[in-house]
């Protein structure tokens, strides 16, 4: 049976991410390769990351580069990247891209939002075409280019609008701005479908 790894960078909710995925929350870099799929979640900042981060860098790299199918989550979507706006520290440099801020009469985007896919994989398939999925951030990804988009979402008010990648798959990479965890039905079928993705 395939065991399923949540990466403990320190800065998020991983208790809510194992509920809903069933993972085991992964404590040491070393026993990153015991896994067959592994979740990078993450909530708060770029820089506040870093430490951990450095940690698991060679670890997930390799886990990368093995093939291994690797869903990051919110900021551990954006680590996914080369950089971010938010603070200093190097991402994974897995995709071609970095983090920006939202405008500031946009910022923070927190709350239930459609999401718009953008290509079609088995992955998403049982999850119907702007389904509404929970956010909390205030920044976003610019990926380098626009083939690695898999979905995309507006954040709009009364004064101002804009469309940001919401999702991104690349390989075995798949990364989502969203939290599927705090996501009622929708998230827990987008995370049961990631434990049977085949990239």
């Amino acid at each position: 049976m395939e065991r399923l790894g949540i990466i403990n960078l320190g800065v998020g909710n991983l208790s809510n991410v194992q509920q809903v995925s069933g993972g085991t929350i992964i404590d040491r870099p070393s026993d990153v390769s015991a896994f067959d799929r592994l979740i990078l979640p993450g909530v708060g900042s770029f820089t506040s990351a870093m430490p951990a981060l450095t940690a698991y860098r060679g670890a997930l790299l390799q886990a990368a580069q093995n093939g291994v199918p690797l869903l990051g989550i919110c900021l551990g979507f954006q680590l996914f990247f080369e950089k971010s706006a938010e603070g200093i520290g190097e991402g994974l440099g897995l995709c071609s891209g970095k983090a920006v801020a939202f405008p500031p009469g946009l910022s923070p985007h927190i709350g239930w939002n459609e999401v718009e896919w953008v290509q079609s994989i088995p992955l998403i398939e049982a999850i119907p075409n702007h389904s509404f999925f929970f956010f909390v951030h205030g920044f976003y990804v610019v990926p380098t280019g626009d083939s690695i988009i898999l979905s995309t979402t507006t954040h709009q008010n009364r004064d101002a609008s804009i469309s940001f990648c919401s999702a991104i798959v690349e390989n075995n990479l798949i990364g989502v701005q969203f939290h599927p965890e705090k996501s009622s039905s929708f998230g827990i079928r987008f995370l049961d479908q990631f434990r049977r993705w085949i990239p």
